[in-house]
């Protein structure tokens, strides 16, 4: 039976390693360029996650708490649709 030599047989388990690598390497390489697309794209289904009923929630408090503290004026002018309303100080106001 015909005998490989120690060094002969280093080098070629390190040509297969680094073949086993260069493939591994190149195929995240293509999920990267494939995942950069999508989102060039507005693709990003994949990212968004499906909210919960907690998040709904969060997201109603949040709203209600914004619209709470806007002033009666913003609040109007954002409900009637005005691109420039005009905003007036209460006379009360003082700084």
């Amino acid at each position: 039976m015909p005998t490989m030599p120690l060094s002969e047989l280093r080098a070629m388990l390190a040509a297969e390693k680094a073949d086993a690598l260069a493939a591994v390497s190149a195929s995240k390489l293509s999920a990267e360029r494939v995942d950069a697309m999508d989102y060039y794209v507005d693709e990003m289904s994949r990212d968004n996650r499906k909210p919960t009923a907690e998040d709904l929630r969060n997201e109603q408090r949040r709203r209600g708490r914004v619209s709470y503290f806007l002033a009666p004026a913003v609040r109007e002018a954002l409900a009637t649709g005005q691109r420039h309303p005009s905003l007036r100080m209460h006379s009360s106001t003082q700084f």
